[in-house]
């Protein structure tokens, strides 16, 4: 068989192969593969997330409201503030209702819009004086006379009811959610008129939370009151809150939030139109008012500040006393309710770690007049399982197919470049859109990907470190790992300069010298040989017996390959010099040397099998080097080389011509150069 069909050979079985130099190839399919799977991973939890993916989001969220600032416009909300001072000053909660009728008769004084009580008056008053004396008749069988007390001043609730039937007044109820079974449907107060406008193809009604049970205020002050509204808050599952419901159901019965229903009373207007469709309510309207909601119909707060910061709170004790300017209430929505921590009306925001619940209301209710929004639009899941995927496919192509530095700068460079415009977004216009879905994609995706990267990077290092730890110089192992281009030893074509020499007369020498003595010989030899190969950055391909063949361009190519090997060859000769006067002088025999050098394009890969590979050369041109080596024996130079090498080192070399000769394998004459040393250095 000749070299060239060995070679072809080799080669379809390189390409058949899975050595060490397919595995950048292996790695890049692994880390292809695992980064679709991690994408559809994260477009699975954003489509159907489940509730600890709903939780890590809030925390974007929260930090995201926790940079907001900016100046805004004046308030047209105030707050009457039942607070730590006003108890302390006229006594512990519940007060008498006559006071808190003092209240909305002096904010109605001092010019209020409209007033909005975050209190529910569900029992009577316990201090009226009519019930305070049957109080005592019952328990104590004393019979208070209270005659000459006007009859106005004997029931706090029907004083309080008259003071809310004169004034703008929306009085608090409380929903309940429950309950399995409804109780029957009696709505309290004056109805809201709600009217629905629903896009194509949506069916039903609006899916508005709706409530089992409900608790109003006794029937004098339902009555009195403009509207009866809802007070709940709707905490998300980590106990803060972050929206605030619009509206409620309650039966067939629609109820507004304190909020939308101060709004109303304040515009003598009792309308809310609903905008929805199949996906559930995108806005309502109150008045030329937008509002944007989730589809069940939630307003998120826009805390761009702490809302106690955000407008006027009044010390209700002030108010009682007529410390207070008329400019702080006048033309204003009013809301009167406490501070105080032991009424526990305090709860949980991302900008308060308590916040009053009157506050809430009153950040609601300031928010629509100012039509300061925050939006969270009804395709952001959509529009984030895009994100995801394209982040996904990002640091699967980084990963797959740049180096490790540059695919954590990409990821990092996209990472922020998500977050700050997300966060610009939010700031700028108020939509918010969680950047941690895509953000996360990236960080894990890039994170996972690396680690298995890097760890088949350490197979590859060690596997080229065992395939040519035996062939190479340490230097050139390192170079070849810390080469950026992918080291194929599978099998590819390369043109290399192939360096064969062989000793003189040894099959004779051998037979005159025991095997110990002929092992220790030739390994002094070899080990002198060697060295020369590998100082000088070439590879050791084999051993044929006393021949050694090296190779020059392969695994690692270099410029100057042809004019390494002919250095090599000089070296060698030299070296041999001193060991043969060494051996002289110890009596031993003394050798000569052929080195014939042949540079030409052969295969070279690992070739063998699972159980032993070797990392060689096969070709034409790696016989032309051994027919080469041969003709030192008939031409008087002890290193030959073919004519493609001559012309890569002419300039480097004195160098004698031979030739045209007829040489085995090849077809036409050839010539040949007998290399007698480096220019200005003549051997």
């Amino acid at each position: 068989m000749t070299g060239e069909r060995r070679g072809r050979g080799v080669l379809r079985r390189a390409r058949g192969g899975a050595a060490a130099g397919e595995a950048p190839i292996l790695t890049s399919h692994l880390i292809t593969l695992l980064g679709m799977l991690l994408t559809l991973g994260f477009l699975l939890l954003v489509v159907y997330p489940p509730a600890p993916v709903k939780a890590f989001e809030l925390l974007g969220y929260d930090e995201m409201v926790r940079l907001l600032g900016g100046d805004l416009p004046p308030p047209g909300v105030a707050v009457i503030d039942v607070d730590e001072p006003s108890l302390a000053k006229l006594g512990q909660w519940p007060w008498p209702r006559y006071r808190v009728a003092a209240l909305i008769e002096q904010a109605a004084a001092l010019g209020a819009r409209a007033i909005a009580l975050d209190v529910l008056f569900a029992e009577p008053d316990g201090l009226s004086l009519d019930n305070v004396r049957a109080l005592y008749q019952r328990d104590r069988g004393i019979d208070l006379n209270l005659s000459g007390i006007p009859r106005d001043a004997l029931d706090n609730d029907r004083l309080l009811a008259e003071t809310v039937a004169r004034h703008n007044v929306v009085l608090g109820t409380d929903l309940k959610f429950d309950r399995a079974a409804p109780d029957p449907a009696t709505p309290c107060g004056n109805p809201v008129s709600v009217v629905l406008r629903a896009l194509p193809g949506a069916e039903g009604e609006p899916p508005v939370p709706s409530a089992s049970a409900i608790l109003c205020p006794l029937p004098a002050l339902t009555q009195a009151a403009a509207f009866v509204a809802a007070t709940n808050p709707l905490p998300d599952r980590d106990g803060k809150l972050r929206r605030t419901p619009l509206l409620l159901r309650y039966g067939d019965a629609w109820v507004p939030s304190l909020a939308v229903a101060a709004l109303l009373a304040g515009s003598g207007d009792n309308q809310v139109v609903v905008h929805w469709s199949s996906a559930g309510i995108h806005e309502l309207r109150l008045g030329e008012t937008v509002i944007p909601t989730d589809p069940q119909g939630n307003m998120l707060f826009p805390y761009r500040m702490r809302p106690p910061d955000r407008f006027d709170h009044i010390s209700a004790a002030s108010l009682l006393e007529g410390a207070v300017e008329p400019a702080r209430l006048e033309g204003k929505i009013v809301f009167i309710g406490s501070s105080a921590s032991g009424l526990q009306d305090m709860h949980a925001t991302p900008v308060m770690r308590l916040c009053p619940g009157v506050d809430l209301h009153a950040l609601a209710a300031d928010a629509i007049l100012r039509r300061d929004f925050f939006v969270e639009p009804a395709w952001t899941r959509g529009g984030q399982a895009l994100i995801v995927l394209a982040a996904g496919l990002l640091v699967t192509f980084l990963a797959a197919r740049t180096r490790v530095a540059f695919s954590a700068l990409g990821t990092a460079a996209a990472a922020v470049a998500l977050a700050l415009g997300t966060w610009a977004l939010f700031n700028r216009w108020g939509v918010y859109w969680s950047p941690l879905p895509g953000v996360s994609t990236l960080v894990a995706g890039s994170s996972l990907l690396t680690i298995v990267r890097l760890r088949h990077e350490e197979r590859r290092r060690q596997l080229l470190r065992q395939s040519f730890s035996r062939y190479v110089s340490a230097e050139i192992v390192d170079q070849i790992l810390r080469s950026s281009q992918p080291v194929n030893v599978s099998g590819e074509r390369r043109t290399v300069t192939i360096l064969m020499t062989d000793i003189r007369g040894f099959t004779s020498m051998a037979e005159t010298m025991d095997p110990e003595a002929l092992v220790r010989f030739l390994n002094t030899y070899f080990a002198a040989m060697i060295d020369i190969i590998l100082e000088n950055e070439g590879t050791l391909d084999k051993f044929m017996g006393d021949a050694v063949l090296a190779l020059f361009g392969a695994p690692v190519q270099h410029d100057d390959d042809a004019l390494r090997a002919v250095k090599v060859a000089l070296a060698m000769r030299d070296t041999l010099r001193r060991l043969n006067a060494q051996w002289a002088s110890a009596g031993k025999p003394q050798i000569r040397i052929g080195i014939g050098i042949s540079t030409g394009e052969v295969i070279v890969g690992n070739i063998g099998s699972a159980r032993r590979l070797e990392y060689t050369a096969i070709g034409k041109d790696v016989n032309y080097a051994q027919r080469i080596e041969a003709l030192t024996k008939e031409i008087p130079a002890g290193i030959l080389i073919n004519e493609t090498t001559y012309e890569l080192v002419k300039d480097h070399v004195v160098a004698e011509k031979f030739g045209p000769l007829i040489i085995r394998g090849r077809e036409a004459p050839v010539c040949v150069y007998g290399i007698n040393g480096l220019r200005n250095s003549v051997h």
